[in-house]
C-alpha cells in the first residue's frame, strides 16, 4: 500500500483520540509489518487533558495482540496548568492576557471546574489548557513534519485535524490548533510548496448518550462553528497563545482551511448510527480511504471536491445587509462556504473478520487441550475433563521418589538440596551398616574383654558426634533451621515436574490442579499418620535397647571356659548386629521426628504451588472466555438484508461458510495438536530459563496471553485455510470482491437484483449531516444568484473498486447501476485501480456550503441563545467564547422577522437619544426636503469634507416622532458619530451642554407632546420621554 503524499493526523480531545485510534488500528490491519509502516509518511499527533485513551497498554489500541498506540514523541497531554495563579499574575502570561477574559468571573468559576483539572467542557478553559502546552505541540508538529518529509522525499503536507465541537478540550482547542499550524506552515507560492489543512468536526448529535451533557453541548457546538466561521473569512484573528505575537500572523493566507467536514450522528436519509462505537469508524474510513487512493486523472475532481482546492467562484458570502453591493464587495465576507459533509459506506469480504474467527477458534481449542486435555473426533478438544484416577498417581512410590516426597527424603537419609547432594550421602542404613562393622573391629583389637562395651561407646559418640560430621541430634538441629528451605526445594521439585507435564502437552492444567488437590489431602493424611509411626518406632526401639542390654548381661556373666570355646566372640558379633539395628532405627526416630516437621512445612508450600496452578488455570479460564465472546462477537451476521446496509461497512460474505470450515478444522486433531504447541511453546518461552507456574505468572498477564493467542494462533489457522482450501470459488480470504458479486449478479435475470443492491448502497452513503433546502435555494442580497450544484452545494461520488480486468464488463455494468439509482446531479468519479482486493468503497461528498444552510445548526443555535438568556449571560459569554462575548462575530443564519424587530427596536432604543442631541446640535433639522415639492421635513445636512460644500440632505421624516422609523445601521453611525465628535470637541463644557440640555426638554414639550395630541400616554411619547432623560444622562457624563 503506498501513501503518495505527507499526511499528519491531528486529534483533539476525546473525539479526536477516538478517530485517530481507528486510522491507526486499520493501518496496522492493512499494512502487516512494522518495517512497511515505519516507511509510510504518516504522521500522527494526539492533543488532550484526558489520559482515556493513553494509558499504557491499553487493550482498546490492540490489533490481533498488537498495540497500536502512539508514543509519547507524539501524544500533547495539556493539563496540570493553574488558571488560579495564571489570574494573580496575568501581566506575566502574554499568551492569556488578552483574551483570558474578567477574572472575577472566573474566580467564581475555578473552583466548580477544578483547578489543574480538564476542560470540563469550557471552551474558554481548554483553550487555555492548550496555550499552556503551545510550545510543546509545536515542537511535535514540527518533528512529525520533519519525520514524514525525511521518508517521503516531499516537501508537500496535507494536516487532517479532528475534534469534537461539544466538549471543552476538543471544541476549545480546535481553533488554534489550525491558527499554530497554519502560522508555522503556510504555503509558499514561489516554491510551489503546499500545505493543505484539512479539519473534520463532530456537530454535536442531538440527543447525546447519557453523562455527556454536562450544560454547554449544544451550546458549546454553535459557538465553535461561529468561531470557525469567522476564522475562515478573517472576521476573527485570534490572539496568538503562544505569546511570540500580539495575533496569529495571516497576512498573505489565502485559505486558513482548505476544507471543514461536519458530521454528526444522523445521515440525510434517517440513518442513525452510534456516536461512540460507530461514527468514529466511519470518519476514519474517509480520511483513511483519501489518504492512500491513488491521485490520478481519474480521481482528480474527487480530489478537488474533498479539499476544494480549486473552488473560487462562490467559495464566501458577501454582507446581504449592507446598503449596495460595492460596500458588500469593500468588506470582508460574513460566511465561508468551505465546509464538506460526507457518507461512506464500505462493501467487504470481512477478511480481518473472518481471519479473527479463525484465530479465536484456533486459541479456544489450544486454551480447552491446556485447560483439560481432552480430545474428541466429533468434537475436537472438549470442554470437560477426562475421568482420572489421582490418587495412585500421588502414591506412586516412583513419583514420590521424583518429587522428593518419600519417606526417605523427608527424615533426610536421602539428600533433598543440591548441596546436601554433592556430599553423596549415604542412607541412614547404609551409613550404619557400613561404620558399625569398622567400628566393632576397632574395639575387639583394643580390648577384646572390653569389646562390646567399647563397641556400645563407640557407637553412641559416633551417633551423637559424628554422624555426617556432626552427630544425629546436631545434624537434625541444624537441618530444622533450613526447613523453609528444603519444604522449598521439594515443592519447587514437584512444580518443575508438573510443569514440564504441561509444557510437553502429557497433562492438563486441570489435571495439574486435580493433582495437587489430592497431592495435599494425601500429604495431610500422611501427617497425621506421623505420631503413630514415631509410637511403632519407640516400640521397635524398646525392643533393640533390650536385646542390647541382655546381650551386656550375658557378656558380664561370661568366663575362660566361654571364650575357649568361642562364644563370647559370637556373642560380640550378634551383638554387633544389634547395634546395627538399633542406630539405624535411632536415626531413624530422628528422621521421622523431623520429616513431621518438614513434611507439615512443605505442606504449606504445597498449598502456595497449588495457588499459582489455580492462578495459572484461572488466567487460562479468562482467556477461554474472552476468546468464547470475541468468537461469538464474529461473523454473526446473516446475508444481505435490508438492516445490513444500516451497518459502518456492508460485509458481503456467508458466515455459514466460515463457521462450517473452522468446525472442520477443529476436528482435525493433527493440526490442533500442532497449533496448541506451538502457542504452548510460546507461553513457555515467557518463563525464561526457570520453567515453573509461579515464574510464568510473573511474567504473564490476560493481555499477554492474548497477545501470544493472536499471533500464533492466527498464523496457523490462515495456513490451515490456504493448505485446506485449493479452490479458487470456496476461498474465504484472499478473494476478490468484484468475482463475488459477479458470482451473485453477474447474469442478465440478476440486473433488478443488482439495481436492488446499488440503491440500498447509495441510500445508506447518504452525508451525515442534514440540510435546509430552502437556505440552499435563497437568493442573499449583494451576493451572486444561487445556483445550487455549480456554485455551492457540489454533490461528487466517488467509486472505489478493486482492480479486476478480466471483469470489465460486469464492472461496468456494477458502476452503471451505481449511477442510476443515484440523484442525477451528482458528479461520479470512479477509480477501478484499488488495490484493496476486499472491498468496493463509495463515498458520498456534498462540498462547499454555508453554515446557514445545515438544518442541524438550528437547534444547536436554540441551545446557544438559552444559555446567554439564562440566568449568568456573562459566565455563558466567557466560557463559550474564546475571545469577547461572540457578538463580534458575524452572523450564521438569516435573522427571522421576530429578530429584525428586536434588532430594530435595540436600534432605535440606543440611537433616539443620540438623534435628539444631534437635533439640538443642529446636525439634524426641519427644512426643505429640496425635492422641489417646497416641503419640510427633519434632514441631516452634512458638508463635503473636501470641497466644504453642503451635500444634499438626508431626509428622516416629516414629523419628529416618525424619525424613529428612519433609523438605520448608516443613520445611527452616522449620528452616534457626529455626536461623539461634537461632545468631545465644541461642547465638552458643562455650560455648552445645559444649552443643548434645555433644546431637548423644549422639543419634548412643544413638539413631541404636540405630535401625540398632547396626550402623555401616548406610546411615541413615553418612548421619546425615556430618550430624553437618557441624552439628558449622556450629556451630564
Amino acid at each position: 500500500m503506498n501513501l503518495e503524499t505527507n499526511h499528519i493526523i491531528i486529534g483533539i480531545g476525546g473525539t479526536g483520540g477516538n478517530i485517530l485510534k481507528v486510522i491507526r488500528k486499520r493501518l496496522f490491519q492493512e499494512v502487516k509489518t512494522e518495517e512497511q509502516r515505519r516507511n509510510i509518511p504518516l504522521g500522527f499527533v494526539y492533543v488532550d487533558s484526558s489520559m482515556e485513551y493513553m494509558r499504557p497498554n491499553d487493550p482498546s489500541w490492540k490489533v490481533m495482540g498488537e498495540s497500536t498506540q502512539l508514543g509519547k514523541d507524539s501524544f500533547l497531554f495539556v493539563r496540570g496548568a493553574s488558571l488560579g495563579s495564571q489570574l494573580e499574575n496575568v501581566d506575566s502570561y502574554p499568551g492569556i492576557k488578552s483574551w483570558i477574559g474578567d477574572r472575577k468571573i472566573w474566580d467564581n468559576l475555578v473552583g466548580s471546574v477544578g483547578d489543574d483539572g480538564a476542560a470540563a467542557q469550557r471552551r474558554r478553559l481548554g483553550r487555555f489548557l492548550f496555550s499552556c502546552s503551545v510550545s510543546e505541540y509545536e515542537s511535535i508538529l514540527k518533528n512529525q513534519v520533519k519525520s514524514v518529509k525525511a521518508k517521503s522525499g516531499k516537501t508537500d503536507v496535507t494536516f487532517h485535524i479532528i475534534a469534537g465541537l461539544a466538549g471543552g478540550t476538543g471544541s476549545g482547542s480546535v481553533v488554534d490548533v489550525i491558527a499554530q499550524t497554519r502560522k508555522h506552515f503556510q504555503a509558499n507560492i514561489g516554491s510551489g510548496m503546499s500545505y493543505k489543512i484539512m479539519v473534520y468536526c463532530l456537530v454535536p448529535e442531538h440527543s447525546p448518550l447519557p453523562g455527556w451533557d454536562k450544560g454547554f453541548y449544544h451550546a458549546n457546538g454553535y459557538a465553535a462553528l461561529q468561531e470557525l466561521n469567522a476564522l475562515q473569512v478573517k472576521r476573527f484573528i485570534p490572539h496568538d497563545v503562544s505569546g511570540e505575537y500580539e495575533f496569529v500572523p495571516f497576512e498573505g493566507v489565502d485559505k486558513i482551511f482548505n476544507s471543514c467536514f461536519l458530521f454528526t450522528n444522523s445521515n440525510e436519509n434517517g440513518i442513525t448510527v452510534d456516536t461512540k462505537k460507530d461514527l468514529p469508524e466511519i470518519v476514519s474510513d474517509l480520511i483513511y480511504h483519501y489518504l492512500f487512493i491513488p491521485h490520478n486523472d481519474e480521481t482528480r475532481a474527487f480530489d478537488d471536491a474533498y479539499s476544494l482546492e480549486n473552488v473560487a467562484d462562490g467559495e464566501k458570502e458577501n454582507d446581504e445587509s449592507a446598503k449596495t453591493p460595492e460596500l458588500a464587495n469593500a468588506a470582508k465576507p460574513v460566511r465561508t462556504r468551505r465546509f464538506n459533509a460526507f457518507g461512506i459506506k464500505r462493501i467487504v469480504s470481512p477478511e480481518e473478520e473472518i481471519v479473527e474467527y479463525f484465530t479465536y477458534s484456533f486459541a479456544k481449542q489450544a486454551l480447552l487441550q491446556f485447560k483439560y486435555n481432552n480430545w474428541s473426533d466429533d468434537l475436537g478438544y472438549r470442554d470437560q475433563p477426562k475421568n482420572e484416577d489421582y490418587n495412585s498417581f500421588v502414591t506412586d512410590k516412583a513419583n514420590l521418589n521424583r518429587w522428593m516426597l518419600s519417606d526417605a527424603h523427608l527424615a533426610l537419609s536421602l539428600p533433598v538440596l543440591p548441596s546436601e547432594k554433592e556430599q553423596k550421602w549415604k542412607t541412614f542404613q547404609e551409613d550404619w551398616n557400613a561404620n558399625i562393622p569398622n567400628l566393632a573391629n576397632v574395639a575387639w583389637a583394643k580390648d577384646e574383654s572390653r569389646a562390646i562395651n567399647e563397641l556400645a561407646k563407640f557407637c553412641e559418640e559416633r551417633y551423637d558426634k559424628n554422624f555426617r560430621k556432626v552427630g544425629v541430634p546436631e545434624f537434625f538441629a541444624i537441618k530444622d533451621q533450613s526447613r523453609k528451605d528444603l519444604a522449598r526445594e521439594i515443592c519447587d521439585t514437584i512444580e518443575i515436574d508438573l510443569f514440564s507435564q504441561w509444557s510437553t502437552g502429557q497433562k492438563s492444567v486441570y489435571e495439574l490442579g486435580r493433582l495437587m488437590d489430592t497431592l495435599i489431602t494425601q500429604t495431610e493424611n500422611r501427617l497425621k499418620g506421623f505420631d503413630a509411626r514415631i509410637i511403632s518406632k519407640n516400640e521397635e526401639l524398646d525392643k533393640l535397647f533390650a536385646e542390647k542390654a541382655r546381650n551386656e548381661q550375658a557378656w558380664s556373666a561370661s568366663g575362660f571356659l566361654t571364650d575357649l570355646l568361642g562364644k563370647k566372640k559370637n556373642l560380640f558379633q550378634a551383638q554387633t548386629t544389634v547395634l546395627q539395628y538399633l542406630y539405624i532405627k535411632k536415626t531413624e526416630m530422628a528422621g521421622l521426628i523431623f520429616g513431621k516437621r518438614l513434611l507439615a512445612e512443605v505442606l504449606n508450600e504445597m498449598q502456595m504451588l497449588n495457588e499459582e496452578i489455580k492462578r495459572f488455570s484461572d488466567r487460562l479460564t479468562n482467556s477461554l472466555n474472552q476468546a468464547e465472546k470475541e468468537i461469538g462477537s464474529r461473523c454473526v451476521e446473516d446475508k444481505l438484508s435490508p438492516e445490513t446496509y444500516k451497518n459502518t461497512v456492508v460485509k458481503y460474505y456467508d458466515a455459514d461458510d466460515v463457521k462450517n470450515f473452522t468446525s472442520r478444522v477443529t476436528r482435525d486433531q493433527q493440526i490442533q495438536s500442532q497449533q496448541s504447541s506451538s502457542i504452548r511453546n510460546a507461553i513457555v518461552e515467557l518463563a525464561g530459563t526457570e520453567k515453573t507456574f509461579t515464574r510464568i505468572n510473573q511474567h504473564m498477564t490476560e493481555d499477554i496471553l492474548l497477545d501470544i493467542f493472536a499471533s500464533k494462533a492466527k498464523s496457523s489457522a490462515v495456513n490451515a485455510h490456504n493448505e485446506i482450501i485449493t479452490s479458487k470459488k470456496q476461498k474465504l480470504i484472499g478473494i476478490n470482491i468484484i468475482e463475488k458479486l459477479k458470482e451473485q449478479y453477474g447474469t442478465s435475470d440478476k440486473q433488478a437484483e443488482l439495481d436492488e443492491f446499488a440503491r440500498k448502497v447509495v441510500e445508506s452513503s447518504g452525508v451525515f449531516l442534514s440540510f435546509d433546502k430552502s437556505e440552499i435555494s435563497r437568493q442573499l442580497n449583494n451576493n451572486g444568484p444561487s445556483r445550487p450544484g455549480i456554485i455551492t452545494m457540489l454533490n461528487s461520488t466517488l467509486i472505489s473498486i478493486p482492480d479486476s480486468p478480466e471483469n470489465k464488463d460486469f464492472v461496468d455494468k456494477l458502476v452503471d447501476a451505481f449511477k442510476r439509482n443515484s440523484d442525477g446531479s451528482r458528479t461520479f468519479v470512479v477509480d477501478t485501480k484499488s488495490s484493496r482486493m476486499n472491498e468496493i468503497t463509495v463515498i458520498n461528498l456534498t462540498s462547499c456550503f454555508s453554515l446557514r444552510m445545515v438544518n442541524d445548526l438550528r437547534v444547536l443555535k436554540q441551545k446557544y441563545d438559552l444559555m446567554l438568556r439564562g440566568a449568568n449571560p456573562d459566565v455563558a459569554k466567557l466560557v463559550l467564547h474564546l475571545e469577547g462575548d461572540g457578538s463580534q462575530y458575524p452572523r450564521i443564519f438569516m435573522p427571522t422577522r421576530a429578530e429584525l424587530e428586536e434588532g430594530q427596536a435595540r436600534l432605535v432604543q440606543t440611537t433616539l437619544p443620540k438623534l435628539l442631541i444631534a437635533k439640538a446640535l443642529g446636525y439634524i433639522s426641519y427644512q426643505d426636503r429640496m425635492d422641489g415639492t417646497g416641503k419640510n421635513a427633519y434632514c441631516i445636512m452634512e458638508m463635503d469634507e473636501v470641497m466644504n460644500v453642503p451635500l444634499p440632505p438626508v431626509v428622516l421624516a416629516d414629523k419628529l416622532t416618525e424619525i424613529t422609523e428612519s433609523i438605520d445601521e448608516e443613520v445611527a453611525e452616522k449620528v452616534s458619530k457626529e455626536v461623539q465628535i461634537k461632545l468631545a470637541s465644541e461642547y465638552l463644557h458643562m455650560e455648552k451642554r445645559k444649552e443643548l440640555q434645555e433644546s431637548i426638554s423644549n422639543d419634548i414639550k412643544t413638539v413631541v407632546l404636540k405630535e401625540c395630541a398632547n396626550n402623555p400616554a401616548d406610546a411615541k411619547y413615553v418612548k421619546f420621554l425615556a430618550a430624553t432623560r437618557e441624552a439628558i444622562t449622556i450629556l451630564n457624563n
